[in-house]
């Protein structure tokens, strides 16, 4: 069960205070300037500790953190306009993200290191919301960290079947600018993703043939595979298979062992919606999973793998994006 991470009100902890007192015929109450009295007020509150937070998540358009390690979940109140999406810094004590105001966004920090987190603006980028939104799934543009510039894709072209250019901007000189593929590719060449892995894991996509794929289809099969990544230790790899083309390949995000072992398939997972792919934070495989409302309606759950044994676990409904935490 999720644990809420609530701050503890003073006439809370003077009820716990007095109930224990009273429950003790030998006790007496003594009051003194060291001590709680009947009619004083404790002041103290338990202070969150946002470092604690791997996750960020976005939920109905506000902005939520939460902890693999203890299924701790908060809402960050701390922030009160509609969120767009999010980043964490690459020393995870900065949370950047952008909000919708006047349907254009504006991208905003907060400073994570502290309990009363510092949010400020960074920049106005002049441009309407709905140019970073897909019209193929709806999906919005993924917010990335490279080199202390934000980047977001956008400018969608259904002849590209995507977003054809990025916005730039530059935390450092508080500038912005519009980057072409080409531009882009030349800058950041080192940060493309490739679908090709640097080891042959042919042996573990075999094991494959042990999975039931009925869930998708009746006689569904696996066509080809495409490699997703692995976790910082190398010793769990998640990937997609193949089980149909329409404007994408289709098929499910599968997490598995290094040798094979106790390998799973994400349930109600797509590699065509492929704008918020699976994130590694540590052993732990964080994820959407889509669960259909009715026949039109599908809501998107943030999932994640439980380390020890990959199964997967339930954070939220109707999530719609997601940050995570670089892990050690």
């Amino acid at each position: 069960m999720k644990k809420n991470i609530l701050k503890i009100s003073s006439l809370l902890l003077i009820s716990i205070i007095f109930a224990c007192t009273n429950s003790s015929k030998n006790s007496e109450i003594k009051n003194s300037e060291n001590e709680v009295g009947e009619n004083e007020e404790i002041i103290e509150e338990t202070m969150l500790n946002y470092d604690d937070f791997n996750i960020a998540f976005i939920m109905s358009s506000r902005l939520y953190l939460y902890d693999v390690k203890t299924d701790d979940l908060i809402d960050f109140d701390w922030e009160t306009d509609t969120v767009f999406n999010c980043v964490f810094s690459d020393d995870n004590q900065i949370l950047y993200y952008t909000v919708s105001k006047n349907s254009k966004l504006i991208i905003k920090k907060a400073d994570l290191s502290d309990t009363k987190p510092e949010i400020s603006i960074l920049a106005h980028l002049g441009k309407e919301t709905q140019e970073f939104v897909t019209e193929t799934f709806g999906e919005k543009s993924p917010l990335y960290l490279y080199n202390n510039h934000l980047i977001l894709r956008c400018d969608f072209s259904w002849n590209e079947y995507g977003f054809t250019k990025f916005l730039e901007y530059s935390i450092e000189n508080n500038t912005q600018k519009t980057l072409d593929f080409n531009q882009f590719a030349y800058k950041y060449g080192e940060y493309r993703e490739s679908n090709e892995p640097n080891k042959d894991y042919n042996y573990i996509y075999k094991k494959t043939k042990e999975l039931d794929f009925s869930i998708y289809e009746p006689d569904a099969e696996v066509s080809d595979f495409y490699f997703g990544g692995v976790s910082k230790d190398e010793s769990k790899i998640f990937f997609a298979a193949v089980l149909g083309w329409g404007d994408y390949p289709h098929g499910p995000y599968i997490i598995s062992n290094i040798d094979g072992s106790k390998m799973k398939i994400l349930e109600n997972t797509d590699m065509a919606t492929n704008d918020m792919k699976p994130i590694w934070y540590g052993n732990n495989l964080i994820y959407i999973s889509y669960r259909f409302v009715d026949d039109y309606t599908k809501s998107q759950q943030l999932r994640y793998t439980k380390a020890d044994n990959n199964e997967s676990r339930f954070i939220a409904e109707s999530v719609d994006y997601y940050a995570v935490k670089n892990s050690d």
